[in-house]
């Protein structure tokens, strides 16, 4: 059964949709990822990765229950927030808000279908090497090379926005100095 737009979700519930979104397949692969960063990287990166995951969340968050409560409005998807906030913004970026909004769709389109690549990839490479261990007859080849050039170029879209992401948290800091405490 649905969640009615109106109700609220508890924190487990929340904490539970987290998990399900953050460890998935990714979980499963890390042994995998580890050794192709090695050890070291890999266990000073992931935390690192995961900070800044957890960061960003939190800020979309954040900027949606205040804009939300500015405008007296319900709390707003990621294309609707994406529009409201450059409609908010500074008035020569007002006239790129829809653009955004369409932008945001196309990303996400991207995101998910990179998602949905790399765990094709992670399922169908488990399950050749299950039935190759099954019957030793089979011949040793990958069947799913064209999934990984979609997976390539999804996580380069993924990789460009979180660049974007980054800039945009940095380019307007305030220094130390003039911040009022």
């Amino acid at each position: 059964m649905g969640h009615n737009m109106n109700e609220q979700i508890t924190s487990v519930q929340a904490l539970m949709h987290l998990l399900k979104a953050y460890v998935g397949t990714g979980i499963l692969a890390m042994p995998k990822a580890f050794s192709y960063s090695g050890y070291v990287l890999g266990a000073i990166g992931t935390p690192i990765i995961g900070v800044l995951c957890n960061s960003c969340i939190h800020m979309l968050c954040d900027v949606n229950q205040h804009l939300s409560s500015q405008l007296k409005c319900e709390p707003m998807d990621y294309e609707e927030l994406t529009k409201t906030c450059i409609e908010c913004g500074p008035r020569w970026v007002h006239k790129f808000a829809s653009f955004a909004k369409y932008l945001i769709i196309v990303l996400l389109i991207f995101t998910q279908l990179g998602f949905c690549c790399s765990y094709c990839l992670f399922m169908s490479e488990n399950m050749r090497q299950f039935l190759v261990n099954m019957d030793p007859t089979l011949p040793n080849v990958s069947i799913i090379r064209v999934l990984t050039i979609a997976s390539g170029c999804a996580n380069v879209v993924q990789l460009a926005c979180f660049g974007i992401i980054i800039y945009n948290l940095v380019k307007n800091v305030t220094p130390a100095k003039n911040v009022e405490l």
